[in-house]
């Protein structure tokens, strides 16, 4: 290096510099985007689908309201109530089903989806017919009624919750690990960043100091 002209040294060392330059904000640019895409990944997927999970076990709470209500109502009016609040209780279901399998999902999630879907249908027919029951004034009918609730109606409670609750946790999960993906992410570039401006300002020393000796060489050559 000794013998390059000084013009091609500085030029050198002006684009070495660039270059390390360049590189961190590449590395910063990255950093950024993987960050950015970690934490939209959370809040346009996971939220919206663990918004959808807690509406749904609203809704079961209230299916468990309207049929136990039902079952101790004292007039058809009152049960007819309860059966309107069911129906209701089944739309917002078939709502919230619409927007969840709008969604990208995983082989999991597909998985237990279908496990709500499939003993939703059940649920429904099993409370459907204790309104049926309560309306009707027939003691019978009444004590059927009342050991559908405690069994067939708790079975069929139990088996739609257990996958909600999975799905749940499921996306819970998902989303510790987005959020600490990102976390990893934004740490690994900052490590990058790091070593790039110490090894930028290294041989911005070391240009500095091959500049510098150069210059007083030809200096000391010239008033020699």
């Amino acid at each position: 290096m000794n013998k390059l002209a000084l013009s091609t040294k500085l030029y050198a060392s002006f684009t070495l510099q660039l270059a390390f330059i360049a590189g961190i904000g590449a590395v910063g640019f990255y950093s950024v985007t993987q960050v950015t895409n970690q934490y939209r990944r959370v809040v346009e997927v996971n939220v919206p689908k663990e918004k959808i999970l807690v509406d749904l076990r609203m809704v079961q709470k209230d299916v468990v309201i309207a049929v136990r209500t039902a079952a101790g109502a004292d007039t058809p009016a009152a049960v007819n109530e309860q059966a309107k609040a069911l129906e209701e209780s089944g739309a917002r279901f078939e709502k919230a089903s619409e927007k969840f399998e709008s969604m990208e999902l995983s082989e999991t999630e597909t998985k237990l989806w279908n496990g709500v879907k499939e003993n939703w249908k059940p649920l429904m027919e099993v409370s459907t017919k204790i309104m049926s029951l309560s309306r009707s004034e027939n003691a019978d009918d009444h004590t059927k009624r009342d050991q559908m609730v405690k069994v067939d109606f708790d079975t069929a409670r139990k088996n739609v919750r257990v996958p909600v609750e999975a799905l749940k946790e499921f996306q819970t999960k998902d989303s510790e690990a987005s959020n600490q993906s990102a976390q990893d992410s934004g740490n690994y570039s900052k490590t990058l960043m790091i070593i790039s401006a110490a090894m930028g300002i290294f041989f911005g020393l070391f240009a500095a100091i091959s500049l510098t000796r150069g210059i007083n060489r030809n200096l000391n050559h010239i008033t020699a």
